[in-house]
């Protein structure tokens, strides 16, 4: 048990001391990002019972692993010293309260909260499609790669952060298949029509990761058959102010 205790330290701390050597020496991401990769991939592996063949331990690799895939990606880009270091320490802890939720959901569960693995999924998966647009929409500008290819690992990145947010929230596969695919091609058609929008990368992700939580959350409450008419009001409107906070504090080019 002290073992596994100590996985949700030491591997944020290894991320923290990886992404501080591509802060400082930019050309390490050759080495720093196949090793948050391997952190990643064994973190997951030792704390859900160290079986490759089980299905639980994709399902749960999804979440950290595109989380920490997309903070360096969107880390490159990043400017100011202060910014980068501020970044780097909430990706830290947020994968950090991913790994000590999987601890406590595997090898203490009496300590477990109810429903918390798929909150804490809920968030990390949001902020996972900004990083992950706003990095595609810096590549796209600056970089000129292909934008058909960044919608394609957007989909399907988005298709496993959705599938992943479901059968955490004990949804079935056969139940979410259609929803995972709607919500995919949202997604995807949002992406293609707001870079035409005359804002900045930040506030085109920012509206993309916006439309995602409220259609997933829409879609999670009526799956899981919460279809109180309070529970679509407040994502409705914390969508809609939200949206209107964004669009009103943009700077329009």
């Amino acid at each position: 048990m002290s073992f596994f205790r100590l996985i949700p330290w030491t591997a944020p701390i290894l991320i923290f001391g990886a992404f501080e050597a591509l802060i400082r020496w930019p050309k390490s991401i050759f080495w720093v990002v196949p090793l948050v990769t391997l952190i990643t991939f064994f973190s997951i592996w030792l704390l859900t019972n160290r079986d490759f063949r089980k299905l639980k331990f994709w399902n749960f690799l999804i979440s950290p692993l595109l989380l920490v895939n997309t903070s360096w990606l969107f880390l490159i880009f990043l400017e100011g010293k202060f910014i980068r270091h501020a970044f780097l320490l909430v990706v830290v802890i947020l994968f950090w309260l991913f790994l000590k939720v999987v601890f406590l959901y595997f090898h203490l569960r009496p300590k477990y909260q109810a429903h918390t693995l798929e909150n804490v999924s809920s968030y990390l998966n949001l902020i996972t499609i900004f990083l992950l647009f706003s990095g595609f929409f810096n590549l796209f500008i600056f970089l000129n790669v292909s934008f058909w290819l960044l919608i394609l690992i957007g989909l399907i990145a988005t298709a496993l952060l959705t599938y992943q947010l479901f059968i955490v929230s004990d949804v079935s596969l056969i139940a979410s298949r259609v929803y995972i695919g709607v919500i995919t091609l949202i997604i995807g058609e949002l992406s293609l029509a707001i870079k035409f929008l005359p804002t900045s990368n930040y506030v085109n992700s920012l509206i993309i990761a916006l439309s995602y939580y409220l259609i997933t959350g829409l879609s999670r409450n009526w799956l899981l058959d919460i279809k109180e008419p309070k529970v679509m009001r407040r994502y409705l409107t914390i969508s809609f102010i939200s949206l209107i906070i964004i669009l009103v504090t943009a700077k329009w080019i």
